[in-house]
């Protein structure tokens, strides 16, 4: 009889111990096919936001020479030359509007000899001191502008000095897409001025304006 009630228990254990195998397997089942629904549910794309802040640009003269070296030359001399062969004018549109530029010059004061300012040589558009620049013949490079975006001024002779005789150097090319916009390089300008045959010996000195507007 003890006998038959131990085979009893014995057998109630395996049975439970096979329900406990069982849920355990069952278990590790449910586990397994959730995540291979997880995988085969994945995206085969994916999407990344882009972000771009455009600040304010400017209407610059990145470049302008420091210096205008004319040549050593006597009294009376005609067209004393002057050539901005690389150190060139650079000008430089970034406000990204589109809405054209000019740049002009003029002379602030006569030919002021260093050892004495109020000995001068004029600076007017005849025989007594004429100053000419010649913008036609000189080389414009885009930087990083369009090509044909910026246009050169007439050839001119300065009327006199100060702001009242400005002449135009280079301008954006209105017809073209960009209207001037980006940066240009203005080399090879010449300057020519004709010595008035009563000037003094000596050094002068004057200063060339640029202003882009």
């Amino acid at each position: 009889m003890q006998n038959q009630i131990q085979k009893l228990f014995l057998r109630d254990a395996l049975k439970r111990q096979q329900i406990i195998l069982t849920s355990v397997v069952l278990f590790i089942l449910g586990v397994m096919s959730l995540s291979i629904i997880e995988v085969t549910k994945a995206a085969n794309n994916a999407t990344s936001n882009g972000t771009q802040n455009v600040t304010a640009g400017t209407l610059a003269i990145d470049n302008a020479p420091a210096n205008l070296n004319f040549p050593d030359s006597a009294p009376g001399t005609n067209n004393s030359n002057y050539n901005i062969s690389t150190d060139g004018v650079v000008t430089n549109d970034t406000r990204g509007t589109l809405a054209g530029w000019t740049l002009y010059g003029f002379w602030q004061t006569n030919w002021l000899k260093s050892t004495d300012a109020n000995i001068q040589m004029s600076m007017n558009n005849d025989a007594s001191g004429r100053m000419t620049w010649l913008p036609s013949g000189a080389t414009i490079t885009n930087v990083t502008g369009d090509s044909g975006g910026a246009t050169a001024g007439a050839n001119n002779n300065f009327g006199g000095i100060s702001s009242s005789n400005n002449l135009t150097l280079v301008q954006s090319n209105n017809s073209a897409d960009n209207n001037g916009a980006g940066a240009y390089n203005m080399t090879n300008l010449v300057f020519q001025y004709d010595i008035t045959t009563g000037a003094q010996t000596g050094n002068y000195t004057t200063t060339l304006n640029l202003t882009i507007t």
